[in-house]
């Protein structure tokens, strides 16, 4: 059953106990978190550091682990035994322990990082005495728990499940402990009757105890108790809201009233003493005297809980219902509106006076006096309207203090009992131990020069040629070097004249802010571009961001001691010279330190003391105090991705393939940075330098084969970088193909190839060679089958028979046309290739000459389809000549009457077919033998045959000539059909 969150309220105020009151507060800079960042619950009953340095927050909605960026949240859900945990404990392991609500125990492993219940929760379950809500707890050695109950004692559980009772007395039945460090302090609360003079509260320490009698008790049946124990043995013990302070070697004690029930005692590294109030926020005291003496109050009303001083020295304040307090530096005091009266804060000017105190002015016609102890009085001196001041001045003769305002007609007036004098005027420069300088700044700019003894004043006017002036600074010799937005001016009161410095030197052009003498002579010039400069007349020195400072916008500067504070808006920096130039360091404060902002107006030293005006308020620091941090920052790696796959970080990483993404995040654990911590990576030997970024996380892709460590370190807010890094191993193999002996192979092959490669070649260019040659011949053999005597002689004597017959006009047709096919046949007899038009001209020819020569015996018909382009296709020259022949000779002219020859052309995508058909006497009929025509037969079909089948293989495509007999409805023989089809590619 859930239990609300009123009632664990209700419940954890019984604890602690009932006391109404105020104590006056103070202020420090400090950073709140809220549920808005991440926290899980505005109520924090504790708070812990791990030993990685992580920050661990018990809250009524669970366990949260906060690294500076972020809050990882924990519940139930996540392994925690219950969502309302009051106690966390870290184990020598590093553990991180948690006791919840319910009595139950679960611990944070951080190498598996996850929530690990307690083994013997069934231990506790089970027995009753263990059931009552719980005071405390510790874990030991070896996992054994020890908890301390409000009804039933302290009680030890060992490793193996044993319940241990370690008190020595069965009288005590009623106690509690808390361990600090290694010493147990116990206490037990006994009740002889219901009087209150019979109760006694025993202390017990290792080797004695005390009795503290009812009489110094208040409220003992429902009052937490604390423990704490001082560096020099004194113990402090608090019962609701007494504090009583124990001294074991003298036996003896005191006590302390408060107005409010103290939850909690905390002792930091300082000694400082601090208490946790119900509703009375916290106080920091010192123990003096066996008393402890106020310091400061701050967080006023809230119920202070649980304290923690992590390894950076900031403070860690928990609350009942306002989050968490985070205190970068409790000696930084803080005065913003509430702690200065209510007057505003910003752009104020401050003056040191006697007595430690300081004068502090803003805009709004508000004066206030500053005290170590706070804001003691404060004065408007223009109730109707709100008139600036720029200056504040204090003067030893009179004891009174110079306010430079636009404003007019204003009267002197008392400020905690310093005459503060109005006078309209932007600065104040003291000319000598008599003589003010007011400047006033406007449509003309004005001198006025006033007599501090007799108070006699003199005026010098100007044209407005130093408008906005920044500073100035008197010379011995009478002048006054003056700095404005216009440079730097020096002005003789005398004559009265100015004259334009900016032709000394480049810097003595800009924008100029002020001017301060060195004390050990020479100037230091501030500007609003370029930092600072140091002028004497031997030397010239510029300061700016090159050499450390955070910003070359100077807004004020003031000296204390060896030490230049320069404020600008991006911190406070102090210079601190050895000797003259002979050596400086520099120390910077800013937010991270504990100022209230970056953004400083105006620095004004007194005493030991330095007082900061600041945009949000006035800071006060000690400048005899350290700030420095001196702890380096711890960094992890939280995460690494490879392909978007989750990786260990502690293992080494093994990349194998070659086109990856890899993604590296890690943390830095510098509190005081405030989730702005500065990182260098670096992965070795891949970055040949260092990488700065404020990001947590790199990207790397397609990493070349080697070996690699991945570098991270970090920076505390000093700029100090931790010696401590975060590493990853990685390794990306050599692919196969970048291996030695696979290139040697591959080398070896490609030689191999190549030598196949000649080989087959030199093998394809003999092939082709034979081929063309063999083609040659056949070409030479068609065109001498073409030109056989048998067809010449025929032909001749077919011209002759004309002659003889007296026939010219067919003697002349038939010798024109003779010669024409011996031309032509010759021509094509040199070309590889013929339009397919050619071809068939000189067969058109060949087959006319045997139409004269058979006297009409043979018809011949040629058909080209229109899709066949006759004249781009190319074939073999004479390749169709051969198959006519055999029709004529061989189908034709054994059959009587004689008949016809077709040639029939068409084409497809890819072939060229070429149909010589008859109506012959066909393959069937078998002559009788004579001389010539069946060698004439066999010759020409074989040449034809094998002139196709090298022609295919030459080039790569099948070229084939299919011969078949054609029938007749009643199955005789009809004639003979040869198809021929050649490629068109």
């Amino acid at each position: 059953m859930k239990v609300p969150t009123c009632l664990l309220s209700i419940l954890f105020i019984l604890l602690v106990g009932l006391a109404p009151a105020e104590l006056p507060a103070q202020s420090f800079a400090y950073r709140n978190y809220y549920t808005e960042d991440g926290l899980p619950s505005s109520e924090v009953y504790q708070i812990a550091q791990d030993l990685q340095g992580y920050i661990w927050l018990a809250t009524d909605n669970g366990v949260s682990r906060f690294d500076g960026y972020e809050f990882l949240n924990f519940t139930k859900v996540d392994g925690l035994p219950d969502n309302t945990i009051f106690n966390i404990d870290v184990d020598h392991d590093g553990h991180v322990w948690f006791l919840g609500f319910n009595n139950q125990l679960a611990y944070y492993d951080p190498a598996s990082e996850l929530i690990v219940p307690y083994a013997h929760n069934e231990v506790i379950s089970r027995t009753p005495e263990l059931r009552p809500v719980k005071r405390d707890f510790t874990v030991l050695e070896n996992h054994q728990v020890a908890l301390s109950l409000i009804n039933s004692g302290i009680h030890i559980i060992d490793s193996g499940g044993h319940i241990q009772n370690p008190m020595p007395s069965e009288e005590i039945g009623k106690h509690g402990f808390r361990r600090v460090g290694d010493t147990w302090l116990y206490y037990s609360n006994y009740y002889g009757s219901a009087q209150k003079d019979d109760q006694q509260e025993i202390y017990v320490l290792p080797d004695t105890s005390f009795h503290l009698k009812g009489q110094e008790l208040i409220n003992t049946r429902t009052s937490y108790r604390s423990f704490a124990k001082l560096s020099d043995g004194t113990e402090l013990l608090a019962i609701a809201n007494v504090l009583f302070i124990i001294d074991p070697a003298q036996k003896t004690n005191h006590f302390q009233v408060f107005p409010h029930q103290i939850l909690q005692i905390f002792i930091s590294q300082s000694q400082d003493v601090w208490l946790g109030f119900r509703s009375g926020g916290a106080l920091r005291t010192r123990l003096r005297d066996n008393q402890l003496k106020t310091l400061g109050s701050y967080f006023d009303g809230q119920s202070i809980i649980p304290t923690l001083e992590d390894r950076e020295g900031n403070l860690w304040f928990g609350s009942l219902g306002n989050g968490i307090h985070m205190v970068p530096n409790v000696d930084i005091s803080a005065y913003q509106k509430v702690e200065l009266g209510g007057i505003d804060p910003k752009t104020m000017v401050t003056c040191p006076i006697p007595g430690g105190n300081t004068l502090v002015a803003n805009f709004k016609s508000e004066v206030s006096l500053l005290t170590p102890q706070g804001v003691k009085d404060t004065y408007r001196f223009h109730p109707t309207q709100g008139c600036a001041t720029y200056d504040l001045w204090y003067d030893t003769l009179g004891d009174q203090v110079w306010l430079a305002t636009p404003c007019h007609g204003i009267e002197p007036f008392y400020v905690g009992g310093i005459q503060v004098i109005p006078q309209d005027a932007n600065y104040i420069i003291p000319i000598n131990t008599d003589t003010l300088l007011f400047l006033k700044t406007g449509a003309t700019t004005s001198m006025s020069f006033a007599n501090r003894r007799t108070r006699e004043w003199d005026q010098i006017q100007f044209p407005d040629e130093f408008s906005r002036y920044g500073g100035g600074h008197p010379l011995d010799s009478g002048g006054i070097i003056l700095t404005s937005r216009k440079g730097l001016f020096y002005v003789d009161i005398d004559k009265p004249s100015y004259t334009s410095l900016k032709g000394l030197h480049p810097f003595f052009g800009r924008r100029l802010k002020d001017i301060l003498p060195h004390p050990e002579g020479g100037y230091w010039i501030s500007s609003g571009e370029d930092g600072l400069l140091y002028y004497s007349s031997d030397t010239l020195f510029p300061l700016n961001r090159t050499h450390g400072l955070p910003s070359d916008n100077i807004q004020t500067m003031a000296w204390q001691g060896n030490t230049l504070w320069v404020g600008t808006k991006s911190g406070l920096t102090g210079v601190h010279f050895k000797s003259r130039l002979q050596g400086f360091t520099l120390s910077h404060l800013t937010t991270k330190t504990g100022l209230l902002s970056n953004e400083i107006n105006h620095v004004c030293p007194s005493g030991d003391s330095l007082v900061i005006a600041t945009q949000k308020g006035l800071s006060v620091i000690k400048t005899d105090q350290s700030y420095r941090n001196p702890t380096l920052p711890y960094i992890y790696l939280n995460r690494v991705r490879l392909n978007g796959t989750e990786k260990s970080v502690r293992e080494p990483l093994k990349i194998r393939n070659e086109n990856h993404t890899l993604q590296i995040s890690y943390t830095g654990l510098a509190f005081k940075n405030q989730g702005e911590v500065n990182y260098r990576y670096k992965l070795e030997p891949y970055d040949g330098f260092w990488t700065e970024t404020q990001e947590t996380n790199v990207q790397y892709t397609s990493l070349p084969p080697g070996a690699y460590t991945f570098r991270v370190t970090a920076q505390n807010n000093d700029g100090v970088w931790s010696t401590q890094e975060a590493s990853l191993k990685l390794h990306v193999p050599t692919p196969i193909r970048q291996t030695w002996w696979f290139i040697s192979l591959v080398s070896l092959a490609i030689v191999a190839g190549f030598v196949g490669i000649l080989r087959y070649r030199l093998n394809q260019q003999t092939r082709r060679n034979d081929l063309e040659n063999k083609i040659l011949s056949y070409r030479n053999r068609a065109l001498t089958q073409q030109m056989n005597p048998h067809f010449i002689f025929n032909s001749l004597n077919s011209i002759q028979r004309y002659i003889l017959n007296h026939d010219s006009k067919a003697s002349f047709t038939y010798l024109g046309k003779f010669a024409k096919l011996m031309r032509q046949t010759l021509d094509m007899s040199l070309l590889a290739e013929v339009p397919l038009s050619e071809e068939l001209k000189t067969l058109e020819i060949y087959l006319q000459l045997e139409v004269l020569r058979t006297k009409d015996h043979v018809k011949y018909y040629i058909e080209v389809e229109e899709d066949v382009e006759a004249d781009l296709i190319q074939i073999p020259p004479m390749i169709i000549q051969p198959y006519v022949e055999n029709a004529i000779w061989h189908g034709l002219m054994p059959k009587e009457g004689g008949g016809q020859v077709r040639i029939h052309c068409s084409a497809s995508q890819k072939h060229l077919t070429i149909v010589v058909s008859d109506d012959g006497v066909g393959l069937s009929h078998h002559p009788p033998k004579s001389t010539d025509t069946p060698k004439h037969h066999s010759r020409g079909m074989h040449l034809t045959q094998e002139r196709l089948k090298a022609l295919s293989e030459l080039y790569k495509n099948e070229m084939t000539s299919e011969t078949k007999e054609l029938r007749l409805p009643d199955g005789a023989s009809g004639g003979t059909q040869v198809t021929i089809k050649i490629p068109l590619s």
